[in-house]
């Protein structure tokens, strides 16, 4: 489908940020799943509460590293470099390359003549002396 090696390159890029994704996804939730047996073995005295602390912290720093990662990985996505359209002129007949070049493309000038309501006018009134 792809002919043009820069647009073949933007969706190979797409096709590994997408796996990028599914695989941050799949480490934080090992990560939550590490951080939840922490605390069962915390609540079942396995482990005091120090060194429960101590892994809980290291898994949130951990977690929130790919966090990160994963929210830049998903705007990139949202926001997709798009491939220049020159690029695809190579693969248009010559009858669809003449119709491209000869749509009319409205000019600044094509709004001549149109009317726009004026400004109002600042012209004062004068008032009426009420005489008691």
């Amino acid at each position: 489908m792809w002919k043009s090696p820069r647009a073949l390159n933007i969706a190979q890029s797409d096709d590994d940020r997408m796996e990028r994704i599914g695989k941050i996804s799949s480490e934080m939730a090992q990560l939550q799943q590490q951080k939840n047996e922490a605390l069962r073995m915390k609540l079942r005295g396995e482990v005091d509460l120090q060194t429960y602390r101590s892994v809980a912290r290291e898994l949130d720093a951990a977690h929130d590293q790919l966090d990160g990662e994963h929210k830049s990985l998903t705007s990139e996505a949202a926001m997709p470099e798009l491939p220049d359209p020159s690029l695809a002129w190579e693969d248009l007949s010559t009858i669809d390359r003449r119709a491209l070049t000869e749509i009319r493309i409205p000019t600044r000038s094509s709004t001549a003549g149109v009317t726009t309501p004026s400004a109002p006018s600042h012209t004062k009134i004068p008032s009426k002396r009420l005489s008691g």
